[in-house]
């Protein structure tokens, strides 16, 4: 936000329901069958089995186009590349 990529519309108070943020899974790249979570809240990663991290999404670092693929994706109800790319293989 601080780059100066995106217009600053508004400012509005972030809502109690997002203050959490949801867990995310690490899959090890040079070692596919080893997993951990991680917690965006505190920053505490920890071991963990491939069924515990099903469902999660992959934590990453996004750059500024690939937000706004994924975004444009969503509002017309389509699969993002991204998203797809980084799913548990």
């Amino acid at each position: 936000m601080s780059t100066g990529l995106w217009l600053k519309v508004g400012k509005l108070p972030i809502r109690e329901d997002l203050k959490i943020l949801p867990m995310q899974c690490i899959q090890d790249a040079l070692n596919e069958t080893q997993f951990e979570l991680y917690n965006p809240n505190t920053g505490e990663v920890t071991k963990a089995t491939r069924e515990e991290c099903e469902g999660l999404e992959i934590c990453a670092v996004w750059e500024a186009h690939a937000v706004e693929e994924r975004i444009i994706d969503h509002y017309n109800g389509v699969p993002n590349f991204w998203v797809e790319s980084m799913k548990i293989k």
